[in-house]
């Protein structure tokens, strides 16, 4: 008889043929290394992700509830290099920014940086005290107008440092406390956008006016009329000079009244001594 050949297959383990490769921050968080990944080829890394906690990519505890999502672009030397996708803050973190009786704006719209790299930014805005719808509207308006203005002129990196320093959000800050006092405003989430339509025209706004280190005493008196008629209405420049002005008569009265008292007293003393 016939002795029937068999034929034996040869088992290749596949995690043999995988290699480490070291996972590079981009070069405005300090080219850092973020992680390590594995993989049989270059080109199978391309367009990976990985997601950590800016805390453990630039070494800064602050910075612990932002959370990165990075992807894999490129590979050189066996360094898998990457670009930003999103930045956003963890939701527990936003949830313990909430307090009750504050309106919470949560915004979120398209723009454009100076290199042309369309971002979907989504502030967060919360108010001292409930607020009415119509001023809500005027507040959503300035903070969007405000961040497409300051988002054009720099690039997308200059962008996340702009948002990693806070320098954005207090610019928000700064323009709608002219219109309503904020408790606070933050960035919660940049993304970039595949978007590849028209985006509305950027629009203008008006130079700050820096306030006088130095105000007379009648700006002063201005400056407290114009703080009181949003609570007091009907409130004129008269009415407080008169105010002022019975406080300094009554002290004047205050001064002719002590006066007998101590030469009453200096009589005393002299005729003991």
């Amino acid at each position: 008889m016939a002795t029937e050949v068999r034929k034996v297959s040869r088992i290749v383990d596949s995690w043999k043929m995988k290699r480490w490769y070291r996972v590079i921050a981009p070069a405005v968080f300090g080219n850092g290394q973020i992680g390590e990944t594995i993989a049989a080829e270059e080109s199978q890394l391309i367009g990976r992700t990985i997601t950590t906690s800016l805390m453990n990519v630039i070494g800064d505890p602050k910075k612990q509830s932002l959370i990165g999502t990075f992807e894999i672009v490129s590979v050189n030397q066996g360094n898998a290099e990457t670009k930003l996708k999103k930045l956003e803050i963890a939701p527990p973190s936003v949830r313990r920014m909430i307090r009750k009786g504050k309106e919470r704006l949560d915004m979120s719209f398209l723009c454009a940086t100076k290199d042309n790299v369309v971002v979907r930014l989504k502030p967060l805005l919360l108010t001292r005290g409930k607020t009415g719808g119509s001023v809500l509207t005027k507040i959503r308006h300035l903070a969007d107008a405000v961040s497409r203005v300051e988002a054009s002129k720099v690039s997308f990196d200059e962008l996340v440092h702009s948002i990693l320093s806070n320098r954005l959000q207090k610019m928000i800050k700064q323009r709608v406390n002219r219109l309503y006092p904020l408790r606070s405003v933050e960035i919660r989430a940049l993304e970039i956008s595949d978007f590849t339509g028209a985006l509305p025209p950027i629009p203008t706004l008006p130079e700050l006016i820096e306030e006088k280190a130095e105000l007379t005493e009648e700006e002063k008196i201005e400056k407290t009329v114009k703080s009181r008629k949003e609570f007091v209405p009907n409130i004129g420049i008269t009415d407080i000079t008169k105010k002022e002005d019975k406080t300094e008569e009554v002290k004047e009265e205050k001064k002719a009244e002590e006066k007998p008292k101590k030469e009453a007293k200096e009589k005393k003393a002299k005729k003991e001594e």
